[in-house]
């Protein structure tokens, strides 16, 4: 695929299928299903990250869902809903952000539902992820960072064929305010 100079004008899927989940864009009415998986896993977001207060209603959360999909068509940043083959219930979301495209290099992150973890769906939708960023966006390095204390993260990009680089000092904030140490892992294209 030829390398194009703004990514406005890449043929990006709404949807990856992998053997048990789909990865779809967020779309209409996808707020109340993410705001029943964000307070039902609130405790443990709210550790690391400091977005979930920006979903705290369900008419908050529609708000994020909607703007995901307009940030999707606007090639700025993607959220894909991650949802189970078998039922349709949502497991978690896993996102891909942070370009720059003169690189090009974006960062995948991700988080799943409380009641989801140790079924290997986050490892399952990295490496499905990870090949969609290579094959669609053709990026020539893609980074997962996660907090030094948050070890499941960090084991999913391990699990997943990312290499560890480094810590990053005072990387982003964590749910608490508090500046964080962050993992630094990456992969190159295969």
């Amino acid at each position: 695929m030829p390398r194009v100079d703004n990514p406005i004008l890449l043929d990006i899927p709404a949807e990856v299928r992998t053997p048990r989940l789909l990865l779809r864009v967020p779309r209409q009415g996808d707020g109340r299903a993410l705001y029943e998986a964000v307070q039902a896993s609130r405790a443990e977001l709210s550790k690391w990250l400091s977005w979930p207060d920006r979903v705290a209603t369900p008419e908050l959360a529609e708000i994020e869902m909607r703007q995901s999909g307009a940030n999707f068509i606007l090639r700025t940043h993607f959220i894909y809903l991650m949802w189970a083959q078998d039922d349709g219930r949502l497991v978690g979301v896993i996102m891909v952000h942070r370009f720059d495209w003169s690189v090009p290099n974006c960062e995948i992150g991700y988080w799943l539902h409380n009641g989801e973890t140790g079924r290997g769906y986050m490892v399952e939708a990295v490496k499905a992820m990870t090949a969609f960023c290579f094959d669609h966006l053709q990026m020539e390095r893609i980074e997962i960072w996660c907090d030094t204390r948050n070890q499941a993260s960090a084991r999913v990009a391990q699990r997943s064929g990312y290499t560890f680089e480094g810590f990053v000092k005072n990387a982003y904030r964590d749910g608490e305010g508090n500046l964080t140490i962050a993992e630094c892992y990456y992969i190159l294209p295969p």
